[in-house]
């Protein structure tokens, strides 16, 4: 199963806007070899921006918020597209800039989205609601920190029908 996310932003000509579209998919085996390198890169950033490590405990609500964006990061990055260049990993998706009538393309999701201090500041926050929602969705109890309360539950009601 796979989620498709939507993000569209006016152009800078009045009536062409530019529409994103960020495809989410369930993990695999490779995926979550890519989550745990992204978890690392995230440890070197949050000890660098805080002086902690990500397993150390803290009441500092800005840090907690710092170490849950490392993780978040890891889990939305791994299950989308991805292509290795000779510059790094380049994460994609489907671009239309114009009208409704546009062709899709493909194309690079802009590099200040994916990086964690753009994350963290430049992602638009509905765009980063729906894809972290999308990926727990589709990932609940195969990523390490997608709690399985996030899996479907199984329903069991009663009725007592009084004749």
């Amino acid at each position: 199963m796979k989620i498709q996310i939507e993000h569209t932003v006016a152009g800078s000509v009045s009536g062409k806007n530019e529409t994103y579209r960020i495809t989410v998919r369930s993990a695999s085996y490779v995926d979550r070899a890519h989550y745990f390198a992204l978890a690392r890169e995230a440890g070197d950033w949050y000890v660098q921006r805080t002086g902690l490590q990500l397993e150390d405990e803290t009441d500092e609500a800005e840090f907690i918020a710092l170490r849950n964006l490392c993780f978040f990061r890891a889990e939305m990055l791994c299950v989308i597209d991805r292509e290795r260049t000779s510059n790094g990993i380049v994460y994609q998706c489907n671009y239309r800039n114009g009208t409704l009538d546009a062709k899709w393309q493909r194309k690079s999701l802009p590099a200040d989205w994916v990086s964690l201090d753009g994350m963290a500041d430049l992602l638009p926050t509905g765009l980063f609601d729906e894809w972290l929602a999308a990926t727990r969705e589709l990932n609940a109890g195969v990523l390490p920190t997608v709690p399985e309360r996030f899996l479907a539950q199984p329903l069991t009601t009663k009725l007592v029908i009084d004749n």
